[in-house]
């Protein structure tokens, strides 16, 4: 009887574990291109995006940007433009311009796990100019 029941515990401990480990970390990359935010996710590999989410981070934190997939398998995507909306994805909040200073954090629901980063985008003075800018994690 007693060895009955540590075969049922190991049993649903192993099930639990491999149920648990069927989510997967995904890596949110941002880059600056000519003034442009651009998202890539796992290093350029190809991502089945569910939804992806652009929130301030403040008191009165609020969404900036979302978009949503139209399929159950996601949109595989390996890079992202702020703003784009590429086809098999709807737009749930409309693109708002992005502050200089402001904390703001991605969220990306992938079919296989999600990730996150977050970002501030910095003033970058060259020969005393502030028009360029660099992102600066959290």
């Amino acid at each position: 009887m007693c060895i009955k029941k540590l075969y049922q515990v190991v049993l649903c401990s192993a099930l639990m574990c491999l149920l648990g480990s069927c989510t997967y970390g995904h890596e949110v990359d941002l880059s600056l291109r000519h003034g442009k935010l651009f998202l890539t996710f796992d290093g350029g590999k190809p991502t089945s995006v569910a939804s992806l989410i652009v929130r301030e981070l403040s008191a009165k934190s609020h969404m900036v940007w979302e978009l949503k997939s139209v399929d159950y398998n996601g949109r595989e995507l390996k890079e992202l433009g702020y703003g784009e909306v590429p086809s098999g994805m709807t737009q749930r909040a409309a693109a708002e311009p992005l502050r200089i200073g402001q904390l703001y954090r991605v969220e990306l629901d992938a079919v296989s796990g999600m990730g996150h980063e977050e970002f501030v985008i910095s003033p970058e003075p060259t020969n005393g100019q502030t028009n360029q800018a660099t992102i600066l994690r959290e």
